[in-house]
């Protein structure tokens, strides 16, 4: 129990919880052994990172910055890779808390999508889209700003208090920039009652003209009235 809570030599890194690990491999188990426990820890941290690495990459290469030829969009992806690689190394090296701030500010992040998300279900529409994305803004400035800034909630989650700002400046925003808009349901409707109601009349109008133009053809379907002439020649072919 004194080995596993003497420092490790040098001293410097006894106090830092990020070496817990390390101290107490080192106070505990011989050198051959901490040395297998801190290649687990290497490629235990390697192989997550090299995920996020050929997510991003792919994502510039394809997305952000699209190339046409094949060798271009190599060079961006590799690019990326090492510009990712070596701005986490800095950050890891001058801010070693900023990994935790990231996950807390991914997950309460993540929760000021909610509204939208719900404003969005079902037939009627509680937000307007810039309604939406004002409180979006809004919540995410907020968890940012209480998250970095290490800000007293007295023990509130961070993405809460940030939600409930988001949905005030949402509904804000709404009742300020909503039109009254007619149902789309309600306009179809008319528009099919409209359309059915003028091929009726289109139909109405074919057939009183179909029913003029037969009175007006004679009985060998000839069209209009009989002449003299025709009417005289057939008194005389009557017996």
């Amino acid at each position: 129990m004194n080995a596993a809570q003497s420092p490790a030599p040098g001293g410097d890194g006894a106090g830092d919880p990020d070496g817990i690990l390390l101290t107490l491999a080192q106070g505990a188990l011989p050198g051959w052994a901490t040395g297998l426990v801190v290649v687990a820890a290497a490629a235990s941290a390697m192989v997550p990172a090299g995920a996020m690495c050929v997510g991003i990459s792919t994502l510039v290469a394809r997305n952000l910055l699209p190339a046409r030829r094949e060798a271009a969009r190599m060079a961006v992806n590799h690019s990326v890779v090492v510009l990712a690689i070596g701005l986490a190394l800095t950050l890891g090296i001058l801010r070693p808390g900023l990994l935790a701030d990231l996950q807390l500010l991914t997950v309460s992040g993540f929760i000021q999508i909610v509204p939208g998300l719900l404003a969005a279900i079902g037939r009627r529409r509680l937000l307007t889209a810039p309604g939406a994305l004002a409180g979006l803004v809004t919540g995410e400035a907020v968890v940012t700003w209480l998250t970095l800034a290490e800000v007293e909630t007295h023990h509130v989650n961070a993405g809460l208090v940030a939600l409930a700002v988001n949905v005030l400046v949402a509904a804000a925003v709404t009742a300020l920039f909503r039109r009254p808009v007619a149902s789309p349901t309600m306009d179809s409707a008319l528009g099919a009652h409209e359309d059915r109601k003028d091929r009726e009349t289109r139909k109405d109008r074919e057939t009183r003209k179909d029913r003029e133009t037969s009175k007006d053809r004679g009985p060998h379907g000839a069209r209009g009235p009989k002449t003299r002439a025709a009417m005289t020649t057939e008194e005389g072919e009557r017996p």
